[in-house]
């Protein structure tokens, strides 16, 4: 089997980087190796390239830079010592945390709010929105999303922009109360279920949210967490393929083996169909390249300030030439995984340039956000996409947690610049006292 022969070749490689990127459960490196051999991996398995070996290698090639990336952002000068005291200072200041609740709440009952306001009822809501009504409305929304025909609403523009803010609320409200934050996180599965309209994404990463913060915050349990985490994922990964049919309005008359092979090759199996289409594909180009640098830049401009602001998101473009149709004669995406991403537009290049982008980027932001339990929901937030990203593209990996991270960047930034003073003098005290224990003995 080309996946057995593949996890073995990835944990040689992840074997040879033990010295320098130790094994850790919780990680983004070991969740990347995961993400490789789930939706790479298995694509590969179920939808095998003309050369086997030849896949096998350059997925070997693909990980191996990911290692790389990884190595660089855990080698990265951050000051972890003015993040934690800045995380600190979020917690302990009344007025901020009254704000940070605010967001938490309001990220979780917004879109129960817009139906009422509307006129819609919750209860037809939730009946329909797995039924091919929900589909239907599902694929509408995704259609005026790349051709922006009426643009978002300001109050949807600036919640989208402060996404990053609602992943720090739910680490602030943690802290403060262990049982309003399980409890709101939840409710925010619900909501996600009720507003879906079709879409599976927004439920699974609710649930991978609520999941991630308590490991993070049960270490001491790490085994019942895993095996909690395990049972919700294969739970989850059926109960979505239900879902699914039943919006397409499908019904399923398959035998145990054959839902669990076709539910592994609908929502698992994209390295296959990546590799495949990039390889065949028009030859990448050093234009090619750079247009898709180019279009990664504009894409912090808030489409508050840029409402016709297309989606560059690379799945639709490729969707398009694969098809050979616009999108909105598709009405749906197919996902290319990183490795199509890279070839499609970098060719060999690719499988060096986009995972060191990959690891870098998460490496990077996990070494920042474990520097504080502030931060926790942030660094499940990393988790989150380190893990989808590999279904998805660097790209949407890049958008989600620097793009719509771009203001709570600045945020803390900003924030970090007001207690360099405060951090020396706290670091000058604990060496003089240091110097004082060492003449005393």
């Amino acid at each position: 089997m080309i996946f057995l022969e593949l996890t073995g070749v990835l944990l040689l490689i992840r074997v040879l980087f033990l010295k320098v990127l130790p094994w850790r459960f919780l990680s983004v490196s070991t969740i990347n190796l995961i993400g490789v051999l789930v939706f790479i991996g298995l694509g590969i398995e179920y939808d095998r390239f003309s050369e086997p070996q030849k896949s096998v290698a350059m997925v070997a090639v693909f990980y191996l830079f990911l290692l790389v990336g990884e190595l660089f952002g855990k080698k990265s000068g951050v000051n972890k010592a003015s993040l934690l005291d800045f995380g600190s200072r979020l917690v302990k200041n009344p007025g901020v945390r009254v704000f940070f609740f605010f967001l938490f709440v309001l990220y979780i009952v917004y879109p129960l709010l817009m139906i009422l306001v509307s006129g819609g009822s919750l209860i037809e809501k939730g009946v329909t929105t797995w039924t091919q009504s929900g589909e239907a409305a599902r694929t509408q929304r995704l259609i005026d999303r790349v051709y922006n025909a009426e643009g978002k609403g300001a109050l949807d523009s600036v919640l989208t922009q402060l996404v990053g803010f609602w992943y720090l609320s739910v680490g602030v409200v943690f802290i403060r109360s262990k049982r309003i934050a399980y409890l709101g996180l939840a409710l925010n599965i619900i909501t996600q279920l009720v507003t879906s309209q079709g879409g599976r994404s927004g439920t699974m990463l609710a649930i991978g949210l609520l999941l991630l913060v308590w490991m993070l915050t049960s270490r001491r349990r790490l085994f019942m967490t895993f095996a909690v985490l395990l049972i919700v994922s294969v739970s989850g990964m059926f109960l979505m393929d239900v879902l699914l049919k039943g919006r397409q309005g499908l019904t399923s008359q398959e035998t145990l083996s054959e839902r669990v092979e076709n539910t592994l090759r609908q929502d698992f199996a994209y390295g296959g169909l990546g590799l495949n289409f990039a390889m065949n594909a028009r030859p990448a180009t050093l234009e090619v390249g750079l247009n898709y640098l180019s279009r990664m830049a504009v894409l912090p401009v808030p489409r508050l300030l840029w409402p016709a602001k297309p989606t560059l998101d690379p799945n639709v473009e490729m969707t398009e030439a694969y098809r050979g149709l616009p999108f909105n004669l598709i009405g749906s995406v197919l996902l290319f995984t990183p490795l199509g991403e890279g070839i499609f537009y970098f060719g060999f290049w690719g499988l060096l340039l986009i995972p060191f982008l990959y690891g870098l980027t998460v490496s990077l932001l996990e070494k920042v956000y474990s520097s504080s339990p502030a931060f926790s929901g942030l660094l499940a937030q990393v988790y989150l996409w380190a893990f989808l990203g590999m279904r998805h593209t660097y790209w949407n990996l890049f958008s989600a947690l620097l793009v719509l991270n771009f203001l709570l960047i600045i945020f803390l930034w900003f924030g970090l610049k007001g207690f360099p003073k405060i951090v020396r003098r706290a670091v000058s005290k604990e060496r003089d006292e240091i110097l004082q224990r060492r003449g005393a003995s």
